[in-house]
């Protein structure tokens, strides 16, 4: 009975973790799954990614302590029942899409989580110190951008492989439809409403195509390419985004446009204060 206790228990840290994990992948799809700037937004978001109520579980190893299982398993499922159900809801500029690539990270986290929490059921059926195992549990909960960056760093080498290969594809289909015209659209805002407004003007006299929504990455682009650009299109419209140095080269390289259209430009100047 105290086994299915514990095992009820880890499920209901599980549902937690899984939707803690879904914030996570957001920000990694939105950071272009690229580790070092997922990293990077860690370190400057991390006040904001450790939350204060995902320590309250650790008053369910005071009983535990005095080994009052079957206190310790209420308290401790109690906790994660309060932190699902309290847990909130942020507004989202951009939605999570769930693609292939998503799918595949998401579950690969999954896993990592059901390892650990299996590896910790093996300990209650051997009826170790349990202390330290959920300890680590405690910890790891707010610090599931960790898993996700893990997670990440694992699937890495298996998708660069793939996105090449679709990347390639993509970029000689353009190079093979001699008649289309690819207009490139970037800038620091603006870009979605003026590729809206260029495709209503064009589309009045030519067949076109412009990439739906926010969709201005290279995989992006590519999966447009690959699934919707026909021979019988004659502009391509194209918005280009970029989060650091050679993201429009690589964009460039992928459709190569006759035209380019920047929107507007902020630029950031930093200055350097010697305060001896």
């Amino acid at each position: 009975m105290i086994n299915i206790f514990f095992l009820i228990s880890l499920i209901m840290y599980l549902v937690y973790s899984i939707w803690k994990l879904r914030k996570d992948l957001h920000m990694i799809q939105l950071n272009s799954y690229v580790t070092n700037r997922f990293f990077k937004w860690i370190k400057q978001n991390f006040v904001n990614i450790i939350k204060a109520k995902d320590f309250l579980p650790a008053f369910a190893l005071i009983p535990l302590y005095f080994e009052k299982i079957y206190v310790f398993n209420l308290i401790w499922i109690a906790c994660y029942c309060f932190l699902f159900l309290t847990r909130g809801k942020v507004q989202e500029k951009k939605k999570l899409v769930f693609t292939n690539r998503v799918k595949r990270l998401f579950t690969i986290s999954i896993l990592l989580i059901i390892l650990v929490l299996s590896i910790i059921y093996s300990k209650v059926l051997l009826s170790n110190n349990l202390i330290i195992p959920f300890i680590f549990l405690i910890l790891l909960n707010p610090l599931s951008s960790i898993v996700m960056l893990t997670s990440n760093l694992l699937i890495t080498p298996v998708e660069k492989s793939i996105n090449r290969w679709f990347y390639n594809d993509a970029r000689k289909k353009i190079k093979q439809m001699n008649r289309l015209t690819v207009i490139g659209i970037t800038g620091s805002f603006g870009k979605t409403t003026t590729k809206y407004i260029l495709n209503k003007i064009l589309s009045e006299k030519y067949n076109t195509l412009m990439t739906p929504e926010s969709y201005n990455t290279p995989m992006g682009i590519t999966k447009i390419i690959r699934t919707q650009l026909k021979p019988t299109h004659d502009i391509f419209i194209a918005e280009m985004g970029a989060m650091q140095k050679g993201d429009i080269s690589e964009l460039c390289r992928l459709v190569s446009p006759k035209i380019g259209l920047l929107t507007a430009c902020v630029i950031w100047k930093y200055r350097k204060y010697n305060l001896n």
